[in-house]
């Protein structure tokens, strides 16, 4: 019923590097990815994709607004 598993220490060696590169692989990953963030933001690109943005959130804020004035204006009437 019970089962007993036994590694060797090779099994265990091999384990302990496997997760150890693992890490280090995510750690990469991440760390690149904000680095690659950080150059996009800082790059002339990026900050035209800001201000893009701005625009965006600012359009679709004043379009909002309109859209409460269309509906006050329809329920006055």
């Amino acid at each position: 019923m019970y089962t007993h598993y036994s590694l060797s220490f090779i099994e265990i060696s091999v384990l302990l590097v496997c997760a150890f590169l693992l890490g280090v692989f995510i750690i990469v990953v991440i760390t690149g990815r904000r680095t690659y963030k950080r150059m996009v933001d800082e790059s002339p690109i990026g900050s035209v994709t800001k201000e893009l943005k701005e625009l965006k959130i600012r359009y679709q804020n004043e379009i909002e607004y309109r859209d409460r004035e269309i509906h006050i204006l329809k329920s006055k009437f």
